[in-house]
């Protein structure tokens, strides 16, 4: 799974989707099957097979497809073997850079795919994706803290829920694999959410999550899955982190005018700027 090399960490977020819906759970298994067959008869490294670097893209797309779309199983599975094979061709672009390709690629198919309902009737997209008109928008920043539940979505929205038991597996897989990337998960939904309600965040998506999965992604990432030293850098991941809210209250501009989530981009961008700075300042 993501930035996670373990098996029954993968098991258990796989249960924890199935308690939301058994489809969600079907989806990501086969997915990640597809996935990772993909990159066995395409010929690729087999350590980088077993490692799942050819599975967690494709299934992130079926999960996304499956959450946005209405489509058959056919095309989502389709789609989540296209988001290996961007995945591919990805790592083949970035091989000099020494910077990961992360979730890009399931990011770039997952968004044609919901352009593509646009034009193609096979494809129906969530009523809830609408365009937004900008000039006539405002924020709504009425509601109840619900923190708790505001915590464990910033956790469980990494895979597109929201809930207490999903939530809490998927908190338990991370930490099966290791106490200290379930301690960084913990961490970056912690900074994050105090970020973003200081800055003036809408109490819905606080309580939804929106800004916290973003932040528990690179926490991870740049404090502890892409650093070579023996203790994580706390205080560069925490930082990392907090960059993560307004970059994706940025970014959620932007992609609202055309009814798009904007999913884990600002993982991708906000790690990308801190493993490309680690080059040259080696100290963070």
């Amino acid at each position: 799974m993501i930035l996670i090399e373990n098996a029954w960490t993968g098991f258990i977020i796989v249960i924890a989707l199935a308690t939301v819906h058994v489809k969600l759970g079907v989806i990501a298994l086969l997915s990640a099957m597809i996935g990772t067959l993909v990159g066995y008869l395409g010929g690729a490294d087999k350590s980088a097979v077993h490692q799942g670097l050819f599975g967690f893209n494709a299934v992130l797309t079926g999960l996304g497809l499956s959450v946005f779309l209405t489509a058959n199983l056919a095309t989502i599975l389709g789609a989540a073997a296209l988001g290996t094979l961007c995945t591919a061709a990805f790592m083949h672009l970035f091989k000099r850079t020494n910077i990961p390709v992360l979730t890009f690629p399931y990011t770039v198919v997952t968004w044609l795919f919901l352009l593509a309902s646009y034009h193609l009737n096979a494809l129906r997209l969530d009523p809830g994706l609408i365009p937004q008109d900008l000039a006539h928008w405002h924020m709504n920043t009425a509601g109840e803290i619900d923190l708790a539940s505001g915590l464990l979505n910033g956790i469980d929205q990494v895979y597109f829920q929201t809930g207490f038991l999903s939530g809490i597996l998927i908190l338990l897989g991370i930490f099966w694999a290791s106490w200290r990337l379930g301690l960084l998960a913990v961490m970056g939904t912690a900074i994050a959410w105090p970020t973003a309600y200081l800055m003036g965040a809408e109490i819905t998506n606080l309580n939804l999550g929106i800004f916290g999965y973003n932040a528990v992604l690179t926490m991870m990432a740049v404090s502890s899955v892409f650093h070579t030293r023996e203790r994580p850098a706390l205080l560069v991941g925490l930082l990392a982190a907090v960059s993560t809210v307004p970059v994706t209250a940025g970014l959620n501009t932007w992609f609202q005018a055309y009814g798009m989530p904007t999913l884990t981009l600002p993982f991708v961008i906000v790690t990308w700027i801190f493993l490309g700075a680690r080059q040259v300042l080696p100290k963070l």
